[in-house]
C-alpha cells in the first residue's frame, strides 16, 4: 500500500541503470496511464540511458509493442503511447527548470543524481513536489556517491538513519556484488 522509492548508492558497472531502465519500459509500455521521467547527470548520459529504453522497447516482438504515438529520440526526448495513455520523459541534471515540472510522474529513475548542477531546484522543488505518494510509484535515484557532503549525502545518511520513516529506502551495493567483475 506505499509506494517504492529507493535510493542507491552504489559501484560503478553492477547494471542497476539498465535494469531499472527495463522496469521503467516494462511499466511505460505494458500498463495504463504511466506518467515516468528518467534522466542522467548530463544531456549525453541522458541520451544513453534513453536508447536503453528504447532499445528495449524496439526488441519486443511487433505483434506485442504497443503502437507508439511520439518518439522522439533525443536527451530532451519522448516516447508516448497514446492508446495507453503512458509515456516516458527524458530530462538531465544540467537544466534549468525542476525535473518533471508539469506533470505528475509515477515512475521515475534519475541517475549520477550526486553530480546534479541544483539538487534543490531539480528533485526537492521539481520532482518530489510533482510525485504524490501511491502504491502505483516507483521511484529510484542511484549514484556513485561523490564524498561524504553535499545533497546526496546528507539525503543519503537522512534515509539512511530515519527508514522506514521517510521517503527515500536507502540501498548500498558495494563493489563485490559484482562478482563477474570483481573475483
Amino acid at each position: 500500500g506505499a509506494s517504492i522509492e529507493i535510493m542507491i548508492l552504489k559501484a560503478r558497472q553492477l547494471g542497476m541503470t539498465t535494469l531499472v531502465q527495463l522496469l521503467i519500459a516494462m511499466r511505460i509500455i505494458f500498463s495504463y496511464g504511466v506518467t515516468a521521467v528518467i534522466g542522467s547527470a548530463d544531456q549525453s548520459k541522458t541520451s544513453e540511458m534513453s536508447n536503453m529504453l528504447l532499445f528495449a522497447y524496439d526488441m519486443i516482438p511487433c505483434w506485442l509493442r504497443p503502437q507508439s504515438t511520439s518518439r522522439v529520440e533525443s536527451d530532451r526526448g519522448k516516447l508516448m503511447f497514446g492508446g495507453l495513455n503512458s509515456g516516458v520523459r527524458f530530462q538531465h541534471g544540467a537544466q534549468k527548470l525542476g525535473i518533471a515540472t508539469g506533470s505528475t510522474p509515477t515512475a521515475y529513475h534519475l541517475s549520477e543524481v550526486a553530480l546534479y548542477t541544483d539538487h534543490f531546484k531539480l528533485i526537492d522543488e521539481g520532482l518530489w513536489k510533482a510525485v504524490h505518494a501511491s502504491p502505483r510509484v516507483l521511484g529510484i535515484l542511484e549514484s556513485t556517491g561523490r564524498g561524504n557532503t553535499g545533497w546526496w549525502a546528507e539525503t543519503w545518511y537522512y534515509s539512511k538513519s530515519h527508514w522506514p520513516n521517510c521517503r527515500m529506502c536507502p540501498l548500498f551495493l558495494p563493489w563485490f556484488c559484482g562478482i563477474e567483475m570483481y573475483p
